[in-house]
């Protein structure tokens, strides 16, 4: 018999399951789609059919599992998703508003005129958005007339920790991201909730990420054929868990998460964050590490930009074996072309002016490949950009970058980024990084393992080094220094229209 951990993933397209042993070893995992809908009001999940996936995935998972024993369960979701749940009965009073859904964008505008920003920042680590929990229960107030007394707010993890036990309890990673949640304090924002007009026991209690909220109920035992106590945790941010997955867990070190959005996540000293983190455009939180914070930035449009040119160049789009053997034929180095990848708006630290992408230097000999070799080149500059404002601002060197995430399998972008770096890149080749990263928090924050060393001491994934040609980052370094020039022409320009 052999020890298994189980991590819950509820992202924005998938909901998932995996199964692992305690090498990390990923043992079976299993996806469903998460449907999109839309009722007028805006987008939405229904919080049912995601909770049929959870369950349905659990029994098939864990029947690979045989007798091995299941030492915990962790549950990590995309960050600013949630609904309202009756306390009285656990139905869902509201569907899932995700993150993405843009119709609490005017409840923003009403928060910031009762409010100091920055004020607010050094208590949240956040700039207000339409994405989080708060305006979105603005809207909901203002739609219904009033909330019922017996509801809670709960994130997608939130909602299938309580499922799986009883209990309504979020983690402070995800807590923080409702923009109601005071980092200084450890504490719901109480007046801040107030001054929105929001009860402040809306919320549930908060706990640390990835300690046991409670035990699997009996009904769910009963449905997994298993007995005892099985912890459950809420484990938090699918980016944070990603970071601990991957070994993001000490200064200096840095995820690189490579999807169709880019995302850089770093780690930073627990600290009072007053104007040069706002000055950043960072946000930043709670590590799920306990005594760091985090920073995060991210680029809408990375992986995008590559889907983008792959459509502009053919159609039928070009395959990603067609990509490979186009970018084969570039010549070594620079392409002379500048693109600044701003498809869905600017980076992090530039996120509030209204970018839009462009390209700088296009010639009569470019050749497709050329294109799309800069869209690579351009999309590597930019996430440089926020590396050096991180290492700036935050007086630490981000040396040491990790990459996860789709993006890696393509070798030729992972070289040309290396270079534009002039740092190596350690790529992680598992898929589910944010998965292993639930489960295996769990298993820390539950006792299984006595330390965070001991967790990484007995992890067995594949990895491998990403080296930065000299002589190419000589090349590469001089042209970023062009890309952060006209970078700055560009946002003059968007400023003033």
């Amino acid at each position: 018999m052999n020890d298994v951990l189980v991590g819950i993933d509820i992202g924005t397209t998938h909901c998932k399951i995996g199964l692992f042993d305690v090498k990390g070893c990923l043992i079976d995992v299993v996806r469903y789609v998460n449907r999109v809908y839309n009722n007028g009001d805006g987008y939405y999940y229904d919080p049912e059919e995601i909770w049929q996936s959870v369950e349905q995935g659990l029994i098939k998972v864990l029947s690979s599992a045989g007798r091995d024993k299941l030492v915990a369960i962790g549950i990590t979701s995309m960050a600013e998703t949630g609904l309202l749940v009756s306390t009285e009965d656990g139905r869902s009073y509201t569907p899932f508003i995700p993150w993405f859904d843009m119709r609490a964008t005017e409840k923003v505008r009403f928060i910031q005129e009762k409010i100091r920003q920055l004020d607010v920042f050094s208590k949240t680590g956040l700039r207000v958005s339409y994405k989080h929990g708060l305006p979105k229960l603005i809207w909901l107030k203002d739609k219904k007339g009033e909330l019922p007394l017996n509801v809670k707010w709960l994130s997608a993890a939130d909602y299938i920790a309580f499922k799986l036990t009883g209990v309504m309890a979020t983690d402070y990673t995800l807590a923080a991201r409702t923009f109601a949640y005071d980092l200084e304090n450890n504490k719901w924002n109480d007046e801040l909730i107030s001054t929105m007009g929001i009860r402040v026991n809306i919320f549930p209690k908060v706990v640390e990420s990835g300690t046991s909220i409670g035990f699997l109920k009996g009904e769910m035992l009963s449905k997994l054929r298993l007995a005892g106590d099985i912890p459950v945790c809420i484990c938090g941010h699918d980016h944070l868990c990603a970071a601990f997955g991957a070994g993001v867990v000490t200064l200096g070190t840095v995820l690189d998460s490579m999807g169709t959005a880019e995302t850089l996540v770093g780690v930073t000293p627990s600290r009072r964050l007053r104007e040069t983190e706002w000055n950043t455009g960072f946000s930043f939180g709670k590590h799920v590490v306990e005594g760091y914070y985090f920073w995060m930035g991210g680029l809408p449009a990375s992986g995008g930009s590559v889907e983008w040119i792959r459509s502009m160049m053919s159609d039928p789009p070009l395959n990603y074996d067609d990509l490979s053997e186009l970018l084969a034929h570039a010549p070594q180095g620079p392409t002379g072309i500048l693109y600044f990848p701003y498809l869905a708006g600017g980076s992090s630290p530039v996120s509030s002016i209204p970018l839009e992408g462009a390209f700088v230097g296009l010639k009569r000999s470019h050749k497709r490949h050329d294109v799309a070799k800069a869209i690579l080149e351009g999309a590597a500059y930019e996430v440089e950009y926020m590396r050096q404002v991180a290492e700036e601002n935050l007086n630490v060197e981000m040396n040491n970058i990790i990459a996860v995430g789709g993006g890696v399998q393509n070798k030729y972008w992972l070289n040309i980024k290396a270079n534009v770096f002039s740092r190596p890149i350690k790529v992680i080749a598992m898929p589910e990084v944010a998965l292993m990263g639930a489960a295996f928090l769990a298993a820390l924050k539950t006792g299984y393992f006595s330390s965070v060393e001991e967790v990484y001491q007995g992890i067995n994934t594949e990895t491998h080094i990403v080296y930065p040609d000299d002589d190419l980052s000589a090349l590469y370094r001089r042209q970023y220094k062009r890309y952060a020039q006209f970078q700055k022409y560009l946002k003059q320009y968007y400023t003033s229209i």
